[in-house]
């Protein structure tokens, strides 16, 4: 700022010496400005910046305690990469409003944290700011929040889709790979996710996505819609936790990729077991998730629980199974089943949420 600041007088002193001609030649308001933009970009710390920003969200300066190890963990990442971090960002050169450009600093930080906690590199592909959370083949995220807090779980989950074209372009300055499905993505959120508050808005699909940790059946009652939106490889990745590591990436998930999997998964393998296959075809996706302890031990007890009792004594062929799934009165049984198995085969190390946070 001292620096600035003389600059500027000595520019001012200058002016005083010359006629308006001569000034025009010198050096114009619009320098000015801009220099003075560049300087107001340089002396940008988005580090300290966002360290505020969860300090005032959370109401909290110390995280030590297991709930917290997300938080504690990231500011921990900041901190140790703060000098790369920001003058990368400052290579950016943005041009965003104030709201767009916090929700953008946490796409940022996000994106780089999985990527450097996961492959040794930093975030080098394109990020934007648009009506759509969603990552492209074409080696860039789109995110849509309207916070930090969901701007850096958005960053994480798509920079997680991203991460074979970030190794590839530090590779060979090329991407010629396809994205990881929604398996990995929804590690990163299991890891590394921070706590998002439980609020009117609230979705299970926010923050940590490991609700089924302290779910119980009034927390299910509230959330069963958002929890039957919830992409079906949420079960892959609650169960392989363990086995992820920065040396061994492991997809064990089909890809299925839509927003209510779970509810489209639960009912095609519902159909199946309860038909057979000579009366129903499933496609092979279907097969793979049957195979899987969540879905089994789920489809199993719906049928035994709540469709067996609403049939008894129908031709099963005289059913219509697919509107009988698709009753409102069936979804919440539906959900509370497949929160409880989800819950029963999760990895154990999977962290614990603080309370009154997803």
């Amino acid at each position: 700022m001292k620096k600035l600041m003389i600059l500027l007088f000595l520019i001012s002193s200058l002016f005083v010496n010359l006629s308006a001609k001569e000034r025009d030649t010198l050096i114009s308001n619009k320098d000015i400005l801009g220099f003075m933009q560049e300087q107001k970009v340089q002396n940008t710390d988005i580090v300290e910046e966002a360290k505020d920003v969860i300090f005032k969200y959370y109401n909290k300066q110390t995280f030590e305690e297991p709930e917290w190890i997300r938080v504690k963990n990231f500011l921990t990442w900041l901190d140790k990469n703060k000098d790369t971090l920001n003058k990368s960002f400052k290579d950016r050169k943005l041009d965003l409003s104030p709201k767009n450009r916090l929700v953008y600093i946490g796409a940022f930080l996000g994106a780089n944290y999985i990527t450097e906690e996961m492959i040794n590199k930093f975030f080098n592909l394109k990020i934007t700011i648009g009506n759509t959370c969603e990552s492209f083949e074409d080696g860039h995220m789109c995110i849509s929040v309207d916070n930090f807090i969901d701007g850096v779980n958005s960053g994480m989950h798509e920079a997680m889709h991203l991460l074979p074209l970030v190794q590839s372009k530090y590779a060979n300055g090329s991407i010629a790979v396809s994205m990881y499905n929604e398996e990995l993505p929804l590690l990163s959120n299991l890891k590394y996710g921070l706590p998002k508050k439980v609020g009117s808005n609230a979705d299970v699909r926010e923050g940590t996505r490991a609700y089924f940790t302290f779910a119980d059946d009034n927390f299910v009652e509230k959330n069963y819609k958002n929890i039957l939106m919830e992409y079906a490889e949420v079960a892959y990745s609650a169960q392989h936790f363990s086995e992820y590591s920065k040396k061994n990436i492991k997809v064990y998930a089909p890809d299925y990729g839509r927003s209510d999997a779970v509810f489209w998964v639960l009912h095609e393998l519902l159909n199946y077991n309860f038909y057979g296959e000579d009366e129903y075809e499933i496609e092979e996706v279907y097969l793979l998730f049957l195979n899987n302890k969540i879905y089994k031990d789920t489809v199993a007890e719906v049928i035994q629980t709540v469709i067996n009792p609403k049939i008894k004594g129908k031709d099963k062929l005289s059913i219509d199974f697919t509107k009988l799934i698709s009753k409102e009165e069936n979804k919440l049984p539906m959900a509370r089943i497949f929160v409880k198995n989800l819950k029963k085969y999760s990895d154990k190390n999977i962290p614990p949420v603080p309370n009154g946070y997803i």
